[in-house]
C-alpha cells in the first residue's frame, strides 16, 4: 500500500516536476519526495529521467494510475489519500441497514 506522501506526489505529477518542485508544491522536506519518488520508482508508478542534468519525474503509464487519476477528477472533494493511507488506522466499513438502506460503521485496526 503507498503512503499518503506517495498518493499526493502522484496528484501532483500533471506533468515532468523536479524533485524540488515537488517539495515545494506540496510542502513536504526534500528528503520525503526524495523517499516517496524512490518508493514509487521501484514500483514502475513514476519515471525519472536525468538527460537535462536536473532529476525529472513524470507518471509513468501504469494501469492503476490511470484508474487513481480518474478517480480524483471524478470525487475531487474526496481526500483519498487521507482515505486511504496506510497510518490511517480506522477505516470505514459499509454494512446494510436492517431496513436495507446503507449504512457504515468504523473498523479499528
Amino acid at each position: 500500500m503507498l503512503s499518503k506522501e506517495e498518493l499526493r506526489v502522484i496528484e501532483a505529477l500533471d506533468g515532468p516536476k523536479t524533485r524540488q518542485d515537488l517539495a515545494a508544491e506540496l510542502d513536504y522536506a526534500p528528503s520525503t519526495v526524495t523517499n516517496a519518488v524512490s518508493h514509487l520508482a521501484s514500483l514502475n508508478f513514476v519515471i525519472r529521467d536525468t538527460s537535462t542534468g536536473e532529476v525529472l519525474v513524470t507518471l509513468s503509464e501504469a494501469r492503476s494510475l490511470e484508474v487513481y487519476q480518474s478517480l480524483i477528477k471524478a470525487h475531487p472533494h474526496i481526500d483519498f489519500p487521507d482515505l486511504s493511507a496506510v497510518d490511517t488506522r480506522r477505516r470505514l466499513v459499509y454494512t446494510p441497514a436492517a431496513d436495507g438502506r446503507a449504512g457504515c460503521s468504523t473498523l479499528n485496526r
